[in-house]
């Protein structure tokens, strides 16, 4: 699986991030998790950006930042996760309109950077 993910192989990225952050199957490693979440993410893929939207929500492998978290549950959603639009929502209700603000501009940062 290593190598696929190293290849670029997005499920494989995700599957490692997921072996990670459980320790099933590997030591657990939050912070190895959310790297490859990100590798998987920055590929466009929805369970990638949900799993890293998470990890940033809780401040789990990666310092706590709703702000972040709102960018990949809507850029998650963009990409076909429908329990992301929910869960954007959720997060979005505890912003401020300056961070939801700082959260579109993260977006389109990153869409930039993948282009």
């Amino acid at each position: 699986m290593l190598s696929a993910a190293g290849m670029g192989n997005v499920a494989a990225m995700v599957q490692l991030g997921a072996l990670f952050e459980s320790g099933v199957g590997a030591e657990r490693d939050y912070a190895t998790a959310a790297q490859w979440y990100l590798r998987a993410a920055r590929k466009g893929d929805a369970v990638g950006r949900f799993n890293l939207a998470l990890m940033y929500y809780k401040g789990i492998g990666v310092p706590k930042d709703e702000v972040a978290a709102l960018a990949w549950f809507r850029l998650s959603f963009k990409a076909g996760s429908a329990a992301a639009r929910d869960r954007g929502d959720e997060v979005e209700r505890e912003l401020t309109k300056a961070e939801v603000q700082r959260a579109d501009e993260l977006i389109e940062r990153l869409a930039q950077a993948a282009d």
